[in-house]
């Protein structure tokens, strides 16, 4: 095992605590929930170094103390088949697809929990390997050609810390950039337009791309070359312990749509019968207060409908069920009840 370790990259040192190769898996599954619940049982339940790369469907994974209904763009989130989910780090929320990559180390002990340089040291290796020229830049980002190709977050629990990390080969960025709502304040202090603008598929700068399952294979070898580690799979019964946190935890709308998280949101809204601005208190996942203000036409007083949502379960299907009993053609003409729905961010 000391001559594997020989083999690391400047600055990823070795964690001595273990005298076993890190377990490295090829997960092949692409459900965000299960991924996400597999992270958390490598890191809570097990007691090895694990590396593990991993895609997920379309979704939008969302940081740990994020505020979700203030994330995404909920309506092309919905229309365009998209899962939300929650992970344990924080930082922002980052759109998965099939296309982007995603890495994951967890090792004992938490002497190198904010040390992003430290995990940053093999990805960057393995990408120079496969043809890109990376660089880490910040705290947490990695950049080809000066854009964004991954970005990182951190965790620690029971004593062990977990990093991982984004790699964009060949993802739809148009979906990248229509699922989440980004700060406007973070987009301006940045200096640059748009989310898409800043970002960049490592398919589009390398000499012979494959498709990203080629991409995704070489690149694990070169992460088993550097770490000396070994080959590990799932068994039978870890699979069904995974699959029952994420039911349990991963797939619930308490864990990531907030549950009983309290907050504010106001949301605007242009549609052909005028603007819209949505004020709400929402506690307990439920919508406390609501004022609807905006340039638009109303049919008697819009105060019907916002005492119809006040107690209502702040999600699509409660709102619009909400809207369509308090008769939301006849308040607001020409507004659908889910289109009020979207009114109120969802």
């Amino acid at each position: 095992m000391n001559r594997a370790r020989k083999r690391l990259p400047p600055g990823f040192r070795a964690n001595m605590t273990m005298p076993d190769a890190m377990k490295l898996i090829l997960n092949k599954s692409t459900d965000p929930y299960f991924n996400l619940a597999l992270e958390e049982y490598l890191l809570c339940r097990r007691d090895e170094n694990f590396f593990m790369l991993w895609r997920n469907g379309k979704s939008v994974i969302v940081g740990l103390n994020q505020n979700t209904a203030a994330e995404i763009n909920a309506p092309f989130v919905r229309e365009n088949g998209i899962a939300v989910a929650r992970r344990l780090t924080g930082g922002g929320a980052v759109f998965h697809d099939s296309g982007n990559i995603n890495y994951t180390f967890i090792e004992n002990g938490t002497e190198y929990m904010n040390d992003y340089a430290h995990f940053s040291a093999p990805v960057i290796s393995a990408l120079k390997k496969t043809g890109v020229d990376a660089c880490l830049s910040g705290r947490n980002d990695l950049l080809a050609c000066g854009k964004k190709i991954s970005g990182a977050a951190q965790c620690v629990k029971n004593g062990r810390t977990l990093h991982h990390g984004t790699l964009l080969y060949s993802a739809d960025l148009s979906l990248l950039s229509g699922a989440l709502n980004v700060s406007a304040v973070k987009i301006e202090s940045k200096g640059i337009k748009s989310v898409r603008s800043r970002v960049l598929n490592i398919a589009d700068i390398i000499d012979a791309p494959a498709d990203v399952t080629g991409f995704m294979s070489a690149f694990f070898d070169e992460i088993k070359e550097a770490t000396g580690g070994e080959i590990y799979t799932l068994s039978p019964a870890e699979t069904e312990e995974v699959a029952a946190l994420a039911d349990e935890k991963y797939r619930t709308d308490d864990w990531n749509y907030g549950g009983k998280r309290d907050f504010n949101l106001q949301h605007k809204k242009r549609l052909p019968s005028g603007c819209y601005d949505a004020n709400l208190r929402i506690e307990n996942g439920v919508v406390t207060q609501f004022r609807l203000y905006g340039d638009y036409f109303s049919n008697g007083d819009i105060s019907v409908l916002e005492n119809a949502v006040t107690g209502v379960k702040y999600d699509y299907e409660s709102i619009v069920s909400a809207a369509e009993k308090a008769g939301v053609l006849s308040v607001l003409p020409g507004v659908s009840a889910g289109e009020f729905a979207e009114i109120l961010g969802l």
